[in-house]
């Protein structure tokens, strides 16, 4: 896994309860990306953000950010929204701001350096 740092993964959790979608989503992981990420990294990521079991994220893999995937971002958030969504009772409990969204929209993603 990757472990991405923690304010990472909590501002993601954090867009993602305030309904940002799937494909917005990894656009902001792939931003912050120490280079070009390829698909698997950012498969997995997407899984450890939001605690998907094994296989949930791979529709990550037909999608590319410029649009030249099989997935087109329509698609990849019909189907990353609902798992997400089905989800949540496992990463949400775990943001330290789950009681708090009006907190979200003050944590931001960092560049790397």
């Amino acid at each position: 896994m990757n472990q991405l740092r923690k304010e990472v993964v909590d501002s993601l959790r954090c867009k993602a309860r305030s309904g940002i979608s799937p494909s917005q989503l990894l656009r902001e992981l792939i931003s912050i990306a120490p280079e070009s990420p390829d698909p698997l990294w950012m498969v997995q990521s997407f899984a450890e953000v939001f605690c998907f079991t094994e296989g949930q994220s791979y529709p990550i893999f037909g999608w590319l950010p410029d649009g030249t995937g099989r997935l087109k971002d329509s698609d990849l958030d019909y189907l990353l929204a609902k798992r997400i969504e089905r989800n949540r009772i496992n990463w949400d409990e775990f943001c330290p701001l789950a009681s708090g969204t009006e907190l979200c929209g003050q944590v931001v993603l960092p560049k790397s350096s």
